[in-house]
């Protein structure tokens, strides 16, 4: 559909994973047009005014589920996953299943590889 981007990448974008997107879609929550198929998608516009009300919401928020951290990081969920196995990031897990990160937590982690990054380039 042109102009329009496909619930996958739209997820990616936003850090969450496709079913979070499609949970939120049909809660109202954003704008959505399904094709003949049943394929869910967004507009740019949309997506950011999601995103928006998302950073507003998690502002308020004690923790982050796995694929919010993933967004923050730009890494996969696999990759946050990992961390946590090795414990670079500790976690709670809900009755469900789903793995909980501590904002402070995660926050303290990418300000700390942002200090490496600043450092690494400097000397260079």
């Amino acid at each position: 559909m042109l102009g329009m981007i496909k619930i996958g990448d739209a997820a990616r974008r936003l850090g969450i994973t496709t079913m979070e997107l499609r949970d939120s879609a049909h809660r109202g929550e954003i704008k959505y047009v399904r094709n003949p198929g049943g394929v869910h998608y967004f507009r740019e516009q949309d997506l950011e005014e999601y995103a928006q009300k998302r950073r507003q919401t998690k502002d308020t928020k004690e923790s982050l589920k796995i694929g919010e951290v993933a967004g923050l990081f730009d890494v996969p969920v696999t990759t946050i996953a990992s961390w946590a196995d090795r414990g670079y990031l500790s976690y709670t897990k809900t009755a469900g299943g789903t793995r909980l990160f501590s904002v402070d937590e995660v926050e303290a982690l990418l300000n700390k590889m942002r200090g490496e990054l600043d450092e690494n380039e400097e000397n260079v």
